[in-house]
């Protein structure tokens, strides 16, 4: 790999993701991958192999840097890829569960419309959950953010019709 010409060497990396036993090579990779384009390929190469090992790995990396664990997992649809984004927002979830008056942020805003984009695409019971308890406190996420411009939070469209009025 490091002797692969500039345009071969993602499609090689990218090609790793097929075979569960390259887990300790991607893991080597990016352990040694910066925050570029190069660190985002080999980081969701490691969601499409989605082994204990790989989960780990991004488990632990999630703790440090959540928002750039988001970017990776963003249209990932791997199995580990659907839980660890279910769980990034049962995380968010909690703390409004906790206190439905809690004052809904810019901040906290910018993080959960992040989640919920990487939510597109993912399956199993963690993002059902995850839908579940989000739609369970739509009362305390469907109104006005605490820095008072009258912006509502987060907003669950009607998925039967798209977010359009019914006359």
């Amino acid at each position: 790999l490091p002797l692969g010409k500039k345009d071969v060497c993602p499609a090689l990396v990218y090609a790793l993701r097929h075979d569960p036993a390259n887990t300790p090579m991607v893991l080597e990779l990016c352990r040694g991958a910066g925050k570029g384009e190069s660190g985002r390929l080999v980081h969701r190469v490691l969601l499409f192999l989605s082994t204990p090992e790989a989960e780990s790995y991004l488990e632990a990396l999630a703790e440090k840097s959540s928002d750039r664990v988001l970017d990776y997992l963003t249209d990932v649809d791997s199995p580990l890829a659907s839980r660890m984004t279910a769980r990034l927002f049962l995380k968010e979830l909690e703390a409004v569960e906790k206190d439905r008056e809690l004052p809904l942020t810019e901040q906290t805003k910018k993080r959960l419309t992040k989640i919920v984009e990487a939510l597109v695409g993912k399956t199993g019971p963690e993002s059902q959950e995850s839908y579940r308890r989000a739609a369970a406190l739509e009362d305390a996420l469907d109104r006005p953010m605490a820095e008072g411009d009258g912006t509502v939070f987060l907003r669950f469209p009607d998925p039967c019709t798209g977010g359009q009025e019914i006359p």
